[in-house]
């Protein structure tokens, strides 16, 4: 196995695939943590609602678009097959291993 020392190459794994693979594993986390909280505290509320009501958070007037309960639903399908697709053993190992700094979040 020859090595590459080719500043050009050594560049784009240092500027872009490692910070790349950091945002990865951070995402995974918060996908982890969006789906858990969707179980443990939206599912009791949005399973007794109409697709068509709207979350209203009094952000319409600053432009914000307002969301229904089938918007959060198409989020959270997105959301959980993002997840899965991130925890699959050799994608979570794949994305893992350029990784350098510890995974923080907040």
């Amino acid at each position: 196995m020859a090595d590459i020392t080719d500043p050009p190459i050594i560049r784009f794994s240092n500027e872009y695939l490692r910070p790349m693979a950091e945002s990865l594993v951070r995402a995974s986390a918060l996908l982890d943590d969006f789906n858990e909280k969707w179980v443990s505290q939206v599912l009791p509320y949005a399973s007794g609602a109409a697709p068509s009501d709207v979350v209203v958070d009094g952000r319409l007037p600053s432009g914000v678009t307002e969301l229904t309960v089938a918007d959060w639903t198409a989020f959270k399908v997105v959301a959980q097959d993002l997840a899965d697709t991130l925890n699959t053993a050799g994608v979570s190992a794949t994305i893992t291993k350029p990784t350098v700094r510890p995974l923080q979040i907040g």
